[in-house]
């Protein structure tokens, strides 16, 4: 069932993250801005509404399972943390780092991610619905099992990232204009794919590798 919106008794004033965290009891809501560093401890649920976090640094921090509706995180560092089954809806990453985060099995929905760093991400299982990912570095991002629709992962540098038994649905297309395709792998059988005319030499030879169909231009060995 969805999670309710509004409660009366949210967490209104500003505050240092690891104060409120500590806080948290799991019936009120974090609200408004928060600045300061999470001591990476005890995995804690949190569920966040119209909450700013700006500066916040939640390396290492396990916040598996928690909630974040209309959020914003701007200049952050979430290197390492572990965003297991959590759900987002309407939340936007700007400025940044979110290298090694853990999203497997995660629910996202209408989330942005700008001008961040996504490297070595784990988005394997993960359900992404209007999701934009534009101009990030996004190497060795495993997006295997995941299921997609109106995602667009645009202007980013994509190397090594993996689509294994990743799924495209059937009104959608994944967007992938603009990035950087070296070593991706899984993209074959994924569904509908939007790419831009630069990309289709390298898309191709991605499809032709995972058939294993190799071109050479060498004369075959005579015959007996």
């Amino acid at each position: 069932p969805p999670m309710p919106r509004v409660r009366s008794d949210a967490v209104t004033s500003d505050q240092d993250i690891d104060v409120a965290v500590r806080e948290f009891d799991g019936d009120s809501v974090l609200t408004g801005s928060f600045s300061g560093t999470l001591t990476a401890s005890a995995p804690r649920r949190i569920e966040a509404e119209r909450a700013v976090f700006v500066g916040v640094d939640l390396t290492g921090c396990d916040l598996s399972g928690s909630r974040f509706y209309d959020c914003e995180f701007t200049n952050c560092v979430l290197d390492g943390t572990r965003l297991v089954g959590v759900r987002m809806d309407g939340t936007r990453f700007d400025t940044c780092s979110l290298a090694g985060v853990d999203l497997a099995e995660s629910d996202c929905l209408n989330v942005i991610a700008v001008r961040s760093k996504l490297s070595y991400c784990n988005l394997s299982s993960a359900i992404l619905t209007r999701v934009v990912i534009d101009g990030c570095p996004a190497l060795d991002v495993a997006f295997d099992g995941s299921q997609l629709r109106d995602v667009r992962l645009t202007n980013c540098q994509l190397d090594g990232s993996t689509f294994h038994k990743a799924g495209v649905h059937a009104t959608s297309q994944l967007d992938l204009r603009g990035s950087n395709l070296d070593r991706v792998a899984g993209l074959l059988g994924i569904g509908a794919l939007l790419i831009d005319s630069a990309q289709s030499v390298p898309i191709a030879a991605l499809l032709l590798a995972e058939r294993r169909v190799e071109i050479s231009d060498d004369p075959p060995p005579a015959a007996g």
